[in-house]
Order: structure tokens, then sequence, then C-alpha cells
């Protein structure tokens, strides 16, 4: 699972950190509960996460729910506030349904077979906490508003069968650094006094926007 950042937060948040609890639907927990760091440099509104947590064993309840607390720092009245929730379901239920797209999340713990929920989700943020309270579902939010235009990205993915045999750490979230040469030009004092930023883009998602320097000084 990894949780890659957030898009469009108000101004007036400085999200800091998502909170990531895997429940089942009679509320079990499955697994630790994990938190991400904020990836420093990241636009403020839209924060980069660069986040990673392995799921490898005993085996999970179908009916398990992903929910992600978004929370960060009021910059008005300098309190650390929660902006909201979103939910995933981390299985689907392969009965009868022969394209993952249209199965429902199980309802039983029994459910067989299942699919991993795999995918890129571009998940909304719900204003309210969903209920502590049995069945917990990946809809349990949406009974509140959401957070406008605001929303979470976040990747499930298989195992790769090394990844599966290693030992590996159960949780990472090491940045990959990246050098990048930019050329302005050939004539002399080239260059931009506008805000720069750069994204970089792959076949498993995007970094968000990045500010390569300081924004009180020409960039290039």
């Amino acid at each position: 699972m990894y949780v890659d950042g957030a898009r469009f937060v108000p101004e007036s948040l400085a999200v800091t950190n998502v909170t990531v609890t895997a429940l089942s639907r009679d509320l079990k927990q499955q697994g630790v509960a994990r938190m991400t760091g904020l990836v420093y440099g990241t636009d403020p509104a839209c924060p980069g996460f660069a986040f990673r947590h392995v799921y490898r064993s005993p085996p999970y309840d179908p009916t398990t729910t992903l929910t992600f607390r978004v929370a960060g720092l009021d910059q008005r009245t300098r309190e650390t506030t929660i902006l909201g929730y979103a939910q995933l379901p981390a299985f689907r239920d392969r009965k009868e349904v022969k394209s993952a797209a249209f199965a429902k999340q199980p309802v039983s713990a029994n459910a067989t077979p299942v699919w991993l929920n795999e995918g890129m989700f571009q998940l909304p943020i719900y204003r309210g906490m969903p209920p502590a309270r049995a069945p917990f579902t990946a809809s349990s939010c949406q009974r509140f508003p959401t957070v406008p235009c605001a929303t979470l990205l976040v990747r499930l993915e298989n195992l790769s069968d090394e990844e599966e045999e290693g030992a590996g750490v159960e949780a990472k979230g090491n940045p990959v650094t990246y050098h990048i040469t930019v050329w302005t030009g050939k004539q002399v004092e080239a260059g931009t006094d506008a805000p720069v930023k750069i994204s970089l883009f792959g076949p498993k998602g995007g970094t968000g926007p990045h500010v390569p320097a300081p924004v009180n000084r020409q960039t290039f």
C-alpha cells in the first residue's frame, strides 16, 4: 500500500501526516496503524508523502477497510487539526463477477474467492470520522460532506515474487533522490523569475509538484 500525496487541501492547513488503519467489518484491527511523514519541499496545497507499507501475514479479513486520517497544522490558530478521513476497501468479492472494477466489497470474513483491490485511487476526503460500530465498511464516511476538491492519492499493489520471498522490512518510507539538470537556453542570462515547480511521473504514479529552490530568489 502506498500513500503518495494529497491534492488541493485548504490553504489554511499545512498537512503534516496521514494515519492509516485497517479494520474488518466487525472492527477487528488488521495489522498495525501507520503514520506517514511529509516529503520536505512539496507544495503545501498538494503535499507529497512517498509512503509505503507492506501487509504480509497473517491472512487478512476480506472485509478489511483501509481508513486514512489526514491531519495537519492550522496556520491561523497554530493548533493541530484533523482535515478529514478517506476510506478504501482492501479487497473485492470475485463471486460471479468477471472484473474487479465491478466487484463489491466482501461482507463476510469467509468470502472466497476475493481480489486484492489493486489500482491507483484518488479518494475524496470526508469531514467526519467514520462511526466505530459494525458493520464498518468503506462507505462509513459517506454520510458526511467532503472537503471541497481535496483528495488523497493511494495505491494498492500485490507484492512481487522477490518481495514475497524476501525478509524485507514491513514498512518503508525512504524517498528517492533525483538530480535534475535544466537548460534555460544558450543566451547569456537566459532564465525566468516566474514560479517554477517540477513534477515527476512514472507508471506507478507521480510525485506532485516540487519547488526546486526558495521562492524568494530567482530559481532559473
